[in-house]
This record gives structure tokens, sequence and C-alpha cells, in this order.
């Protein structure tokens, strides 16, 4: 017990495992099928990642041009970030599992704000970010 808290063996999200970084990110069920819709949504093909460095390799590696890395890395991001505040949601407030698609609306969100936030210019509609987000990345 710490903190008052019981440990946690286990995936949150899954139950199925043991809860580790590459797990939590790579293997567990749902967030593979979280990063193989926002691969589809990107328009690149999915790998299967043993390892959250082979992930992030995977996402850093994509493409040469330097605006189209680092939309791929903004939405790399923002699904860790969807991932860990979801798994936190079920230990700490006792939250209950996010479906898939929910996780993968709540990336497609944050990275829209985040990419609007660091390019304030660029007129990139929610929508236009849904259909196409390497249209935005491009402008």
């Amino acid at each position: 017990m710490l903190l008052g808290m019981q440990a946690i063996l286990f995936c949150a999200l899954c139950g199925d495992s043991v809860e580790s970084v590459d797990h939590l990110f790579t293997s567990c069920d749902s967030i593979f099928r979280v990063w193989y819709k926002l691969a589809r949504w990107l328009g690149f093909q999915f790998f299967s990642p043993n390892s959250i460095t082979s992930l992030f390799e995977g996402f850093l590696g994509i493409s040469m041009n330097r605006k189209f890395r680092l939309g791929w890395m903004l939405v790399w991001h923002a699904a860790v970030w969807a991932i860990w505040n979801s798994r936190n949601d079920i230990i700490f407030a006792r939250g209950t599992v996010s479906i898939v698609d929910t996780l993968v609306e709540k990336v497609k969100l944050s990275s829209w704000k985040w990419f609007l936030a660091k390019n304030p210019g660029n007129p990139c509609s929610f929508y236009e970010w849904e259909v196409q987000p390497v249209l935005c990345w491009s402008r």
C-alpha cells in the first residue's frame, strides 16, 4: 500500500497483463487499437512495436520533412498524454475505461488545440484536422 492506495499490478485499461510502460503504451489490446486508428487517420501503415522506444522511433522516422515530422510527433505526444490520463482516471478517480474511439477523439482534439497554439496564423479548422491533418501541417 502506497499513500493509502493499494498497489496496482495489472494494467488498469485491460486488466489482462502486468502493467509496464511497454505494455501500457504498445501491447495493451485497447491501446494497440488506438495506435492503429491514429496511424490510419494520419495515412500511414501501422507497424506493431514491441516497446515505447520503437513506437517513438517509428513516428520520428516517418518523414524527412520537418513540418511533417513535427506534426506526427505532436500527435504521438497527444496520444501518450491521453492514454496516461485515461489510466490515471481509472486508478485515482475510479473512472471507467475509455473506449478506443473516445481516446482517439481525445487525441485528435488535443493535438489540434496544441497545433493551433504553436501555429496561431494557420487557419486549420477542426474539420480539416479530422479529415486530413497533413494538409494543415503543410501550410
